[in-house]
């Protein structure tokens, strides 16, 4: 990732990743690239704990024990414990120390964006049967051209569905107008 970003002269000032990102392989690649991470990570029952013991948020050391080509290792780690961030505790792994752990919230926070536009290219999806990978390669592109006129001419307007449904309803009127 570093290297495809560096080649596009692009600098990663922290990767932001979730939970399914969290594991010690991952985060143990990450610290041998050097790359500043932040991975929102599971409620372990060792994370809770973690949480029931503590009033404040802190940042404690961790260990992450795993195998990799039959061999064990151990990733380290920081793990933020945020307590109650909007009515919720957060657990983090990170590399990056700051001093006001609702930061790491905030941080992660920007993230969603992202999420919200996996669901939202959902929404465009064009379902398709086909096993042709060209077939199904030019209906994602479709689906993202669809995505980015949205993003740029509709987004204030209304949701990226009302969008989808208002193409197709002039689509159609199109076609009517064209039998006639």
């Amino acid at each position: 990732m570093r290297f495809v970003c560096s080649k596009l002269n692009l600098k990663v000032r922290l990767m932001k990743l979730d939970r399914g990102f969290y594991s010690g392989e991952i985060i143990d690649e990450l610290e041998l690239k050097n790359v500043n991470y932040l991975i929102f990570a599971k409620k372990s029952s060792l994370f809770r704990c973690m949480l029931e013991a503590t009033n404040t948020s802190v940042i404690v050391k961790h260990e992450i024990r795993y195998k990799k080509d039959k061999s064990s290792h151990i990733a380290k780690t920081d793990i933020a414990l945020v307590k109650d961030a909007d009515g919720y505790d957060w657990v983090f792994a990170t590399n990056v120390f700051l001093r006001d752990a609702r930061k790491y919230v905030e941080l992660y926070r920007k993230r969603w964006n992202i999420e919200t536009m996996f669901r939202v290219h959902d929404e465009a999806r064009i379902k398709s049967k086909s096993v042709n990978p060209l077939i199904r390669l030019f209906y994602f592109t479709v689906s993202m051209l669809l995505l980015f006129i949205w993003n740029l001419h509709a987004k204030k307007e209304f949701p990226f569905k009302r969008f989808v449904i208002n193409l197709e309803q002039m689509l159609k009127n199109t076609e009517v107008c064209r039998a006639n």
